[in-house]
């Protein structure tokens, strides 16, 4: 399902490790970021950037237990939701369109508030979870933009200055 898809056919439940969430979900808080280094050195207006590749993605996701069947559900539901043990680093495959729009697949627990009962009766939970996703060297400094010529003092520049004075000099010989 794509994101255009969801006005038309809402998806009001996630699926976590294969099972589906009982009651009605929604997510808050998803955002795609990079890290960005600024190096500034002194007296020098502007910086080099140096992206240090992509932050995790962290969000909520709230269920709404409205009925009785849906928290008989979430008693068995919640049980991927303990905390391991001893520290973990297996993510969770998880689903939702919003999710997929994000490109977020699997996903580690990080907390889950309590049962809040609201003025309807109904009850909900947060859950707050971290992308999961292993890590990939991403270290890049950038040289230039597509629109502007090499900053002073690049590598292009100083090949470009020396081609100059290697045909200024053949030029010079060149002449009577």
């Amino acid at each position: 399902m794509s994101a255009s898809e969801l006005i038309t056919a809402p998806v009001d439940y996630i699926v976590l490790a294969g099972r589906r969430s009982p009651g009605l979900a929604s997510i808050d808080g998803g955002e795609l970021a990079r890290r960005l280094h600024e190096r500034r050195a002194f007296g020098v207006a502007g910086a080099t950037v140096i992206d240090q590749g992509a932050q995790l993605a962290h969000f909520t996701v709230t269920l709404r237990l409205l009925t009785p069947d849906e928290l008989s559900a979430w008693d068995e539901w919640k049980t991927l939701l303990v905390r391991p043990a001893q520290r973990s680093t297996q993510g969770m495959d998880i689903e939702h369109p919003i999710l997929a729009d994000l490109e977020i697949r699997s996903v580690l627990l990080e907390s889950r508030s309590q049962l809040t009962q609201d003025d309807t009766g109904g009850w909900s939970v947060a859950i707050k979870f971290c992308e999961f996703r292993a890590p990939v060297v991403a270290l890049a400094v950038p040289d230039t933009t597509a629109a502007v010529a090499p900053r002073n003092g690049s590598l292009e520049q100083q090949i470009s200055a020396e081609e100059g004075e290697t045909r200024r000099l053949l030029a010079d010989q060149a002449a009577p």
